[in-house]
C-alpha cells in the first residue's frame, strides 16, 4: 500500500541518532507537545531520550512493539499514543471512498508525475490557489457501517494488546478529495439528508454541510467508543487531510488534544499572516464545542535534501509566529521526528524557544 512519503518514519531513523544526545538536565517547558514519530524499532532508549531532550512529552507511534516502548517512555516522561488511521487494509478495499471521474483523472496524473515536488502538490494539505488536488493515499468510507465496525474492532485489539498506552492519536480521517465521498452508500445517505433540508439551502451547500457533519460524527463516535472502553485514555487527533470547505473544523471534534495545521510542510511556505491567523483561531476557539478540548498548533517539518526541504531557520521563524499568537502556551505538535533524530541541536533550540 502506498503511504505518503513525508508521513512515514522508517525504522532506520533511530539508527542515525547521534551518540551524544542533548542533556536531560535542561528544564522542559510546560504544555502538551506531541511528535509524530512513526515506527521506532532500533536504539529505543536513545530514541526516546532524544524525543524527551527535544522538548516533546508525547509521541504518536506505529508498529507492533509499543509494549517495548512504553517503559522507555515512562523513563523519559514521554506519553505513548497509538497512531490510528483509516487507510484500507487489503480485505477492506471494497469499502474505500470513491471519487468523481474528474478527481480520478487528477489522481492518475498525480501518480504519473515523477518530479520531486509533483509540481507543487501539497500531499493532503491545502492545495495551492487555483489547484484541485486529491490525496494519493486511499481512505475508507466512514459512511459505511463496515468501516465503523472495522475501526471499533481495531481499537478493541489495540487496548487488548497495549493496555498501558496513554492514548490514541487519530490521523488520515477525512475525505480523499477533501470534500466528500461519492460511493453509492454516501450518495444515498446524502439524498435522504437533502430531502429534509432542501427548502433551506441549495444542493451544493447541503452537500458540504452533510460531508462535514458526518465526518465529525464518525470521529466523535470513535472517541465515545474509546472512552467507553478505557475512560482514562487520552485522545489526540491531527485534522488531516484538509476539508476544503472548512479547514479549521477541528474544534468540533470531541478529543483531548486537537492538532490543527498552522504551518504546512511544503513550499510555498505559509505567510506570517496566515500562520498567526490560524494559530489564533485554533487557540481562541478550542473550547467552543467541548470545554475539555485543547487546540494544539501543528507545524509540518520535513527535511529531505532531494526536495521538500524546510530549513531550521524557516521552522523557527514559523515557531516564533506561533508563540507570539499563543502567549503563555507551550503546546505544539510537529511531524516528523527525523530532523530531531538527525540533529540534537535542533531539539535543544526548540526547548529554549518554547520556554521563552
Amino acid at each position: 500500500m502506498k503511504i505518503i512519503l513525508f508521513r512515514i518514519i522508517t525504522v532506520c531513523i533511530a539508527a542515525i541518532i547521534c551518540a551524544t544526545p542533548a542533556s536531560a538536565e535542561e528544564k522542559k517547558p510546560d504544555g502538551f507537545r506531541l511528535i509524530w514519530a512513526g515506527g521506532i524499532n532500533l536504539n529505543i532508549d536513545k530514541t526516546m531520550k532524544r524525543i524527551s531532550d527535544s522538548g516533546f512529552n508525547a509521541a504518536a507511534v506505529s508498529g507492533a512493539n509499543l509494549n517495548t516502548l512504553i517503559p522507555y517512555g515512562q523513563k523519559y516522561n514521554v506519553e505513548i499514543y497509538y497512531w490510528f488511521h483509516i487507510i484500507p487494509t487489503e480485505d477492506m478495499k471494497q469499502f474505500a471512498q470513491q471519487m468523481s471521474p474528474e478527481d480520478n483523472e487528477i489522481l492518475k496524473n498525480l501518480n504519473a508525475d515523477k518530479s520531486v515536488d509533483k509540481n507543487g502538490y501539497q500531499f493532503g494539505g491545502e492545495p495551492l490557489p487555483g489547484h484541485r488536488e486529491v490525496l494519493e493515499t486511499p481512505l475508507l468510507c466512514f459512511h459505511r457501517p463496515e468501516t465503523v465496525e472495522f475501526c471499533k474492532k481495531h481499537l478493541d485489539a489495540i487496548f487488548e494488546r497495549f493496555p498501558q498506552i496513554t492514548g490514541i492519536a487519530f490521523d488520515y480521517i477525512g475525505y480523499r478529495n477533501y470534500r466528500g465521498c461519492q460511493c453509492l452508500q454516501s450518495t444515498a445517505l446524502f439524498e435522504e439528508y437533502y430531502k429534509k433540508i432542501q427548502d433551506k439551502m441549495n444542493r451544493e451547500t447541503a452537500l458540504e454541510q452533510f460531508s462535514l457533519e458526518t465526518l465529525v460524527q464518525f470521529s466523535n463516535e470513535l472517541s465515545a467508543y474509546i472512552r467507553k472502553l478505557q475512560p482514562k485514555v487520552k485522545i489526540a487527533t491531527h485534522v488531516y487531510p484538509v476539508f476544503m470547505p472548512d479547514p479549521l473544523y477541528g474544534n468540533r471534534l470531541d478529543v483531548d488534544y486537537c492538532c490543527q495545521t498552522v504551518a504546512w510542510f511544503f513550499k510555498p511556505y505559509w505567510t506570517a499572516e496566515k500562520i498567526e491567523r490560524y494559530t489564533r483561531y485554533v487557540i481562541d476557539n478550542e473550547k467552543k464545542y467541548f470545554p475539555d478540548s485543547s487546540g494544539i498548533p501543528f507545524i509540518g517539518l520535513y527535511q529531505n535534501p532531494k526536495g521538500h526541504f524546510k530549513s531550521d531557520e524557516e521552522f523557527f521563524k514559523e515557531l516564533e509566529i506561533v508563540k507570539k499568537a499563543s502567549p503563555s502556551r507551550g503546546d505544539l505538535s510537529v511531524c516528523t521526528f527525523a530532523p530531531f533524530a538527525q540533529n540534537p541541536e535542533l531539539g535543544k533550540k526548540l526547548i529554549l524557544e518554547i520556554a521563552k
